[in-house]
């Protein structure tokens, strides 16, 4: 699975992109064991990083690792819930930072393999409180959504045409690189 540090890597730093946006907040769906948080805590500029998991062996596991950063709260809830409860405490914000990665590999987690994939929801309850905000969002391993893979389940609401459900939310396409699996998203 990808990671902020891997996105950073392969795609644009995320120094850069806070001098442009000025993100001081983080909002991530999907902790797996919190690689990507430690990243982001690595960060002065994020003053505040939200997470959640609705898998509790994860969510236990990551409060354990930053129970020393009280900048870094994470949640066991799904991503729908977690956003609706936690974007409009954040509307005061001009800008924040989204990495959006909740899914699950079936080799992990074989349970879930009935779940639908969330992003789209995602990206509906994210544009229906940030419509007129200036947000940065990271959709990780996009390449589910949008070609076939071994390891993922393929029964979620995302038309497999490419980008195509993307033109309602309003965002530009500022990188997109299917091979490494991120694509990123700014008004």
């Amino acid at each position: 699975m990808p990671t902020l540090e891997q996105f950073e890597t392969n795609c644009v730093s995320i120094e850069k992109l806070q001098k442009i946006y000025s993100f001081t907040v983080m909002v991530e769906t999907g902790c797996y064991i919190g690689e990507s948080l430690e990243h982001a805590s690595s960060y002065d500029f994020i003053l505040e990083i939200y997470s959640c998991d609705i898998n509790e062996d994860f969510v236990d596991a990551c409060k354990k690792k930053f129970q020393s950063k009280s900048h870094i709260k994470i949640f066991n809830e799904d991503s729908h819930s977690f956003l609706h409860r936690l974007l409009p405490s954040l509307d005061h914000h001009d800008s924040i930072f989204f990495w959006l990665d909740a899914h699950y590999w079936k080799s992990y987690i074989p349970e879930y393999n009935n779940i639908d994939y969330p992003l789209v929801k995602e990206l509906n309850i994210i544009d229906q409180y940030r419509k007129d905000k200036n947000d940065v969002i990271v959709i990780d391993d996009v390449y589910t959504y949008i070609k076939k893979s071994e390891n993922f389940k393929h029964t979620h609401n995302i038309p497999k045409t490419g980008t195509e459900f993307l033109k309602k939310f309003n965002y530009s396409i500022t990188n997109f690189d299917s091979d490494s699996g991120y694509l990123l998203l700014t008004r």
